[in-house]
């Protein structure tokens, strides 16, 4: 839908610059589809997870993922997974045993708004990032995802 912005106020054209689309993290200007969506039509509810990762190590560059947890405040589903032998077998020793969680897990983290974790700025997701970059994955856009600690 394109927006028909000469019929709009200047307030209102400045509020659609200045204020970003909850699933993209774009401005409303540049994504006037989610503005239709999330404000005039009522939008969605913000998505919360709580998420826990286990790791080999503590440098990501040489360290895999073990485990992660990530749990939905809304509907208290639990999402889970870990390493298997299949993924040792299919990678051997090269630091990318892990490359099917990171996938899954990137996956999971896209839906959500906002994750709680515990020392996650400094060390979850970082390492998290890092890991997609050693195996090749596209990481969430900058902005996409809100993290608390």
């Amino acid at each position: 839908m394109k927006p028909n912005l000469d019929r709009l106020k200047k307030d209102e054209l400045i509020w659609l610059f200045n204020h970003l689309c909850k699933i993209h993290r774009h401005s409303y200007a540049s994504h006037y589809d989610c503005y239709v969506r999330e404000v005039l039509k009522g939008g969605r509810k913000e998505k919360w997870g709580v998420l826990d990762i286990e790791t080999e190590g503590l440098v990501a560059d040489y360290s895999i993922i073990f485990t992660y947890y990530l749990k939905d405040l809304d509907t208290g589903e639990v999402f889970f997974d870990s390493i298997n032998k299949y993924d040792i077998k299919k990678w051997g020793r090269v630091a990318k045993e892990d490359k099917r969680l990171v996938i899954k897990l990137i996956k999971l983290l896209n839906d959500y708004d906002f994750v709680v974790l515990h020392y996650g700025s400094r060390f979850d997701i970082p390492f998290i990032r890092t890991r997609a970059v050693m195996c090749n994955v596209e990481f969430l856009p900058y902005g996409a995802l809100y993290q608390t600690d």
